[in-house]
């Protein structure tokens, strides 16, 4: 009696390299439907990160700037501003270093801030701005069409820091 024999094909391996290529491109597609979502997060992350309060912008009759990036190490937080005389207060915070700022409406004949004893000019988008020292404390001013703002830092914060924040700071959206 003959022994049973069995029998091996030679059929190609199609049916795994099609179930391959399916989960590849399934994983390509959940990729990019990941990607979009974080990327429309972002903005709408982005959208609403105007750190002032809304009660505070509508309180005045200018528009309130803000550093965009806040240094690092310090905090802006939304409890830390307020309205007093038409004049808006806010600081950042790290550790024992404060830095004050308080920003009120442009005045119709704005100082020179360039002829300013003490001050240096500093290039910023927001408007015209110098920096200097005022009673050993770093100081900063910068006026733009409507706003005037002043920055200014305790003895231990750096002139150079004072004058990096009126740089960044950045109009409301």
């Amino acid at each position: 009696m003959p022994a049973a024999v069995a029998k091996h094909t030679s059929e190609p391996m199609a049916a795994p390299a099609k179930k391959r290529r399916k989960l590849v491109a399934a994983g390509i597609i959940v990729a990019v439907i990941v990607i979009m979502a974080a990327g429309a997060w972002l903005l709408l992350i982005k959208k609403g990160s105007d750190p002032v309060p809304k009660n505070i912008s509508q309180a005045v009759n200018f528009p309130v700037y803000y550093p965009s990036p806040v240094p690092q190490g310090y905090r802006l937080e939304k409890n830390a501003f307020s309205v007093q005389d038409d004049i808006v207060f806010y600081h950042l915070v790290d550790g024992d270093s404060t830095i004050v700022i308080s920003e009120q409406t442009s005045p119709p004949n704005p100082l020179d801030l360039k002829s300013t004893p003490g001050f240096g000019e500093v290039p910023s988008t927001a408007g015209e701005a110098a920096a200097g020292l005022v009673n050993g404390s770093p100081v900063a001013i910068v006026v733009t069409e409507k706003t005037m703002i002043n920055i200014q830092g305790s003895k231990n914060t750096s002139r150079d820091l004072v004058a990096k924040l009126a740089q960044a700071m950045s109009a409301p959206q």
